[in-house]
């Protein structure tokens, strides 16, 4: 066991992955979408762009959160959209939440983020 497994688990190449992972979350934009998932969890696109100021710009935080989810940060899954929201059909509101991954998470701790 290594100096850097004794001290807080994980191996160093654990370390240097969530490192590249944390470059990620840098861009001001990805660092506004991250910091309100930690703070209010799981939500879907035009919540987060209302939560972080850019409810016009939903397509924009669309493409950060891909960004995001292709390095493992926030995963998604499908769901009814939390009020009784119907389409012009009187179906139910189908949409894509995103919440943070636990490397997101381990992150904000490692560095005191949030």
């Amino acid at each position: 066991m290594n100096s850097i497994e004794r001290r807080g688990g994980g191996t160093r190449e654990d370390k240097e992955k969530l490192v590249d992972k944390a470059y990620v979350m840098t861009h001001p934009l990805r660092f506004r979408i991250v910091r309100a998932l930690y703070e209010k969890g799981e939500m879907y696109v035009a919540e987060i762009a209302r939560a972080i100021g850019m409810k016009d710009k939903a397509k924009l935080v669309a493409f950060h959160l891909n960004v995001l989810a292709e390095h493992g940060l926030v995963e998604s899954r499908y769901g009814l959209r939390k009020s009784s929201a119907v389409d012009e059909k009187g179906r139910p509101v189908v949409v894509n939440y995103f919440r943070l991954t636990d490397d997101a998470k381990r992150i904000i701790k490692m560095f005191n983020l949030i």
